[in-house]
């Protein structure tokens, strides 16, 4: 079970996140941290019994991710900013309406023309493209107008667009985050570097997690704004909030390997299956 950072409203009294079918039907449902514990005891028909906490393997991957940046060396590399931009696919308004693509896409590609000193690289969700060239009358973006950005952003020399699956090595490989959420407002949070959180107003509310979450973010109503936190994080150094999200990421994720956890909680439990059979 994944982190829920978003109050969904519950179809017919259900809790999708921990009560679906497949959560009723498994043996054993593995679960982040004690939050979603809780979450499963309230809210599953079978009051979360077969829940164990154990953390989660993506946050092992990202932890020991080998660093991996797209764009070419360039001279002095060491004074060179890396910033990795990620854009969520919720662009409208009748999903979960984080996604500020197209208010900061402008405003954006202006700060990397201009600052040389930083590279830049746009991680779109993988759904955000094609939703733009869906034909959706959600979309406040048309495709030829993402096409004619697009055109714009790589050909300046200090950006990249990346669309690969495994992300962790290039998050690895940056200094701070920029992004409308919503995953990613945690999962960088696991490198302790600073996250810029572009917010919309109607978004949808956060859970008691995504309060946690945010708490390790340094939320900006603009991009203007996010120029404002880098340029302070680049003058003064260390982020005030790392602090913040070493205790985020403790109290989401645990510490040590989820595999070691997950592999003990099935001893555990084949052990016990062993132990009830007759004879």
């Amino acid at each position: 079970v994944p982190l829920t950072l978003l109050a969904v409203p519950p179809p017919e009294g259900g809790n999708s996140a921990v009560d679906s079918p497949l959560h009723r039907a498994a043996w054993v449902v593995f679960c982040t941290n004690d939050l979603m514990l809780e979450m499963a005891q309230r809210d599953n028909a079978r009051a979360g019994r077969h829940f164990r906490v154990t953390g989660h393997p993506k946050a092992d991957r990202i932890r020991r991710a080998e660093p991996s940046w797209p764009l070419e060396k360039r001279a002095e590399r060491d004074a060179v900013r890396r910033i990795v931009w990620s854009a969520h696919h919720s662009i409208g308004t009748r999903w979960s309406n984080f996604g500020a693509f197209p208010t900061m896409a402008d405003d954006v590609l202006a700060w990397a023309a201009e600052d040389t000193a930083a590279e830049f690289v746009l991680m779109p969700h993988p759904a955000l493209f094609s939703f733009v060239r869906s034909g959706s009358p959600d979309t406040p973006l048309g495709p030829e107008a993402l096409d004619s950005w697009l055109e714009k952003w790589r050909a300046l020399p200090n950006t990249a667009v990346f669309d690969g699956g495994d992300y962790a090595p290039l998050l690895a490989a940056s200094d701070l985050l920029i992004t409308d959420g919503l995953s990613m407002l945690v999962e960088y949070q696991l490198l302790e570097r600073p996250v810029v959180f572009v917010e919309r107003p109607d978004h949808r509310p956060f859970t008691a997690i995504g309060e946690i979450v945010r708490t390790g973010t340094h939320p900006v109503a603009s991009v203007a704004e996010a120029r404002a936190v880098d340029q302070r994080l680049r003058d003064g150094g260390t982020d005030p909030l790392r602090a913040q999200q070493a205790r985020n990421v403790e109290r989401l994720f645990g510490s040590g390997s989820s595999v070691e956890r997950i592999l003990a909680a099935l001893r555990e439990m084949l052990a016990a299956e062993r132990g009830e059979l007759p004879g």
